[in-house]
């Protein structure tokens, strides 16, 4: 009978199930029971259902019999491991547990399962009564003295801890010592990233001051219950945390230096666990310090603890408190000479000293004015340095707080110590932290300043000021940068400080040089061109350059030299030259074609070692060139070539590089440096189109052929790739040589470890080539193909952007509206190629980047495409659901083709669906179902596609999906 039940179509399966138990079946029919007993044992979705149903306590003894309490169901394995599986058969027992206690204690007491289901447990022992609820605590603590468990049961035992202490029952401070307990890191799954404090809890950080917690609501009626009781327990807590501690470094006494202030204050930098117990310690400790018998034992026993500073600075601050309270204590610490001296205590006991001293008799202030007047004592460990500077500024944090108290002798000391070291900051501190800030560097004058000196009193100034020290951190710093830039900022916005004086200020070093051309340099002007006083930049650049060693100082000052001054100009020079809107008159276009020739002979960069290193591991050579003078000054000519060949309306054949400029640029063609080199390859679609002959005949020196010269060819091909995004044909072709080479290139990793990654704008290179060249088409045969093999040497990332590339050109092509058998037939091919390829290899893993990239071509197929033509595709697509990393994409796209399709094709929609959610039986959206539901249902109205969609739905079902119950309902006839 079981085995044909089972044979049933779920739903009905579920039917079937619910009629029975709307009848009496437990007394009527056992034989039905055993039925369903039998079935729901091997039937998880089924058990699942079972147990949702609203089930009589009378099953409870059944179900126990039958052992389904006794063992959890297995985990369930995902690609990222596994994950406990819902126990619905103990969801059930705690729900009747007040109808059934001692079967829920001997669960409780039986279990040898994970703590998730022990917290299960744990969360129903409240709604029990309190004398069933100690048999178990036992068991509990042995879960709870194991950190990894409780930290997974904290929450159930803060809750069955706040239970018991409503009851009074003194288990409740038995398992608080418990969870409070502190632990190594370890041993904990704390969150812990400070080795330097060893001591954590299972409850994890900042507990005890979440006001909105289950674990605050717990502290409140713990302290209800008896507040003694918890003092001691935080106390013998905080005691542990700092005894570990010191276990942890072999201290014979620890240091509470993390602890800056025993009241709240901004100088705690709370990240400790210990931080909390002593914040709850003090809090509640304050709450009962009226009482004078709880509270003065509490008191002398904090000060005795001389190998636990922070409990003594706990009861220091205790007697500041209240004024009248404890003054017998507060006058006996204040006449201790030692207190005087223990910086451990400094910052509690200057605050006892200044609340307490004008309540002193005469004589005790007489006595303690002769304690700081004798100074720090040399003895003791955690005394001061004795030294006449420290000795004197010692007195001062001391005498600081009680001098409007102060007369005679002592008085007239502190006033002569306080000119020499001025009022103390924060003087209750040894240490104080102002948080973190930007440093801006400030100017030691202001514009009105600036404006009332002559210019030759101003560049004087600028001769000779320097900050009279080396200034401290703090926000705002006076230096030689900060002077520059509020000097430029004013010369160069006011018209009466002419040519002299600014070439007077850029002579005066490099910094106000700098300076000068920063503020010089393009302002855009209500987003038209920028603005920009050619006169002033190419005269102060003309006049800089002509001095010999700021043409070739590479020194530097305030990490500002003269190489970066002429960076700044060669910068500003290309920026003009090479925008051609530019309002730049012809003189000055000359003016700056000169300039750039001058530049071109920059000793910057350097050589390769220095600069570049080797560029396959380190820097690369075209981001490089961008900060240096040397490759700027090449972009600049070959954007000085550019801007005349462009302006002489000649046709291709008649254009030639400009006679002006050829030599300095041939000279840098042989530049050993790759920097250098690279600016070749980044200008070569314009170098093209300037002079094919040149270019022709220079090919090889760009990109040369000796393998003892690969950094140069690496350096200027990386270089093109990355910064040509569009591409001639005819110059591809000039290049299919160096296409080929720079694919076996990679093979042997020679390539620009480059956050610009051109092996990845090869890749969209080689795409373009494909899609566009007819001489690199062959669509029968891909391993003619340059992008063929560079799949076959690329890396997974590479070739997912590179598919993602072809993607893309195609959707451009679309959107421009061509020919779809222009581009659609080569990406289909080229798609399929890779989809063979894979398919013969063991794991489809490797690749399942690229395909969730090529299965974006769904979204932009022709509408002559359909399931049935793309179905070896979308079949061989199935292995790529089932891999997590990209689950989801090729998911999306394959369904979304589908549901284009649903209507026209049911068969085979609901075929290839069937197919994905065996591949991923989860794999559908579990946030928005309406394009299932829209394939569902509209094969579900087919008859010949209707059977597989309710097979389908029905297998959905059996996984825990019951969203289309509704179709399966409608259709199953």
């Amino acid at each position: 009978m079981f085995d044909k039940y089972m044979q049933i179509p779920f739903y009905t399966q579920i039917a079937i199930l619910d009629n029975l138990l709307k009848d009496d079946i437990l007394k009527k029919e056992p034989e039905a029971v055993e039925v369903i007993l039998k079935a729901i044992k091997n039937n998880v979705e089924l058990r699942k259902h079972f147990f949702r149903k609203s089930l009589s306590s009378e099953w409870l003894p059944i179900l126990w019999d039958k052992g389904f309490f006794t063992s959890p169901p297995p985990p369930v394995k995902s690609e990222h491991g596994s994950y406990l599986a819902n126990w619905d058969a103990q969801e059930y027992l705690l729900s009747v547990a007040t109808q059934y206690p001692s079967l829920v204690v001997e669960h409780i007491l039986s279990m040898q399962v994970e703590p998730a289901y022990i917290s299960g447990a744990i969360a129903c022992l409240p709604r029990l009564d309190v004398q069933t609820v100690e048999k178990t605590i036992p068991r509990i603590i042995e879960w709870i003295s194991i950190p990894d468990v409780a930290v997974s049961l904290q929450d159930t035992i803060v809750a069955l801890i706040t239970y018991l202490a409503r009851e009074n029952n003194s288990k409740a401070f038995e398992l608080f010592d418990i969870i409070i307990c502190p632990v190594k890191p370890s041993s904990a799954n704390e969150n812990v990233y400070l080795t330097s404090s060893p001591s954590v809890s299972v409850i994890g950080e900042h507990r005890f001051i979440d006001d909105d917690s289950d674990f605050h609501e717990m502290i409140k009626v713990l302290k209800a219950f008896d507040v003694h009781k918890f003092i001691y327990s935080i106390e013998n807590a905080l005691a542990a945390a700092i005894s570990l501690e010191n276990e942890n470094r072999n201290y014979d006494r620890s240091s509470t230096s993390w602890r800056a202030s025993i009241e709240n204050s901004g100088q705690n930098w709370h990240h400790y666990y210990k931080d909390d117990l002593l914040d709850a310690l003090r809090d509640t400790f304050f709450e009962i310090i009226d009482v004078d018998s709880v509270a003065r034992p509490r008191i002398d026993y904090y000060l005795s603890q001389s190998q636990n500073g922070l409990f003594k600075r706990l009861g220091i601050y205790a007697l500041t408190v209240d004024k009248n309270k404890y003054f017998d204590i507060a006058r006996r610490e204040l006449l201790s000479n030692a207190n005087y001296n223990d910086v451990e205590i400094y910052h509690e006991f200057v605050l006892l000293l200044e609340s307490k001293y004008q309540q002193l008799a005469k004589v005790d202030q007489v006595e303690l004015i002769k304690h700081i007047q004798a100074g720090p004592s040399l003895e003791g460990e955690h005394s001061l340095v004795n030294s006449k500077l420290e000795n004197r500024y010692w007195k001062l944090q001391r005498l600081w707080g009680i001098r409007q108290y102060l007369e005679g002798e002592i008085a007239k000391e502190l006033e002569e110590i306080i000119s020499e070291f001025g009022p103390p900051e924060h003087h209750t501190f040894l240490n104080w932290h102002s948080g973190s800030y930007w440093i801006t560097e400030a100017s030691p004058i202001s514009n009105d300043d600036i404006a009332a000196l002559t210019h030759e009193q101003l560049v004087n100034y600028l001769r000779d000021w320097y900050p009279a020290q080396i200034p401290g951190i703090s926000p705002n710093k006076t230096t030689r940068r900060g002077l520059a830039n509020a000097v430029a900022n004013f010369v160069v916005n006011h018209a009466e400080h002419n040519m002299e004086c600014l070439l007077n200020i850029c002579r005066v070093g490099p910094v106000f040089s700098s300076a000068i051309f920063s503020q010089l340099s393009p302002r855009t002007n209500n987003d038209k061109s920028p603005i920009i006083d050619w006169d002033t930049v190419l005269n102060l650049s003309n006049n800089l350059i002509s001095d010999d060693h700021i043409k070739f100082s590479m020194e530097r000052d305030d990490l500002i030299g003269w190489r970066e001054v002429r960076n700044d100009i060669v910068k500003i020079l290309v920026s003009g030259i090479g925008d051609h809107e530019c309002q730049m008159s012809f003189e000055n276009i000359l003016i700056t074609r000169d300039l750039l020739l001058i530049l071109a002979n920059d000793p910057d960069p350097i050589d390769n070692d220095a600069e570049t290193g080797d560029f396959f591991e380190k820097n690369d050579p075209h981001t490089i060139a961008h900060n240096h003078v040397r490759p700027q000054a090449l972009s600049g000519l070959i954007e000085y070539a550019l801007r005349v060949s462009m302006n002489s309306g000649s046709p291709p054949e008649l254009r030639r590089l400009d006679v002006t400029v050829q030599p300095a640029i041939e000279k840098l063609l042989c530049d050993p440096n790759y920097a250098v080199h690279s600016i070749f390859g980044r200008y070569l679609n314009n170098l093209y189109w300037i002079d094919e002959e040149w270019l022709s005949k220079n090919l090889f020196a760009i990109f040369p052929e000796d393998e003892n010269q690969i950094g140069m060819y690496v350096s200027a091909w990386d270089s093109y790739v990355v910064f040509n995004y569009s591409l001639y044909i005819p110059l591809c072709k000039l290049l299919y040589p160096h296409y080929e080479r720079s694919v076996k290139n990679i093979k042997s990793g020679y390539v620009t470890k480059s956050h610009l990654v051109p092996s990845e704008r090869l890749g969209a290179h080689l795409v373009l080539f494909y899609m566009e060249s007819a001489n690199d088409l062959e669509i029968d045969d891909h391993s003619k193909t340059l992008l063929y093999n560079f799949f076959e040497v690329a890396g997974a990332n590479e070739r997912r952007q590179t598919a993602w590339s072809l993607v893309y050109t195609c959707r451009v092509q679309s959107k421009a509206g061509i020919d779809v058998n222009k581009w659609w037939p080569k990406a289909l091919s080229f798609w399929q190629h890779r989809l063979d390829f894979t398919s013969l290899q063991n794991s489809h893993k490797e690749f399942d980047k690229e395909m969730a990239s090529f299965v974006h071509l769904l979204e932009i197929a022709p509408n002559s495409e359909t399931l049935g033509s793309l179905w070896i595709i979308l079949k061989n697509m199935l292995p790529y659901i089932a891999i997590n990393s990209v689950r989801n994409e090729v998911w999306n796209s394959m369904e979304q083709f589908i549901f284009q399709h649903a209507a026209s094709e049911s068969i085979l929609a609901i075929e290839l669906y069937k197919e994905m959610y065996k591949s991923k039986p989860r794999g559908g959206s579990w946030i928005d179902a309406t394009k299932p539901r829209y394939i569902l249902e509209t094969c579900a109205k087919n008859d010949e596609s209707r059977t597989i969609t309710l097979f389908l739905i029905d297998t959905l079902a059996r996984a825990g999906d019951h969203r289309y119950r509704d179709i399966y309902e409608r259709y199953a006839i």
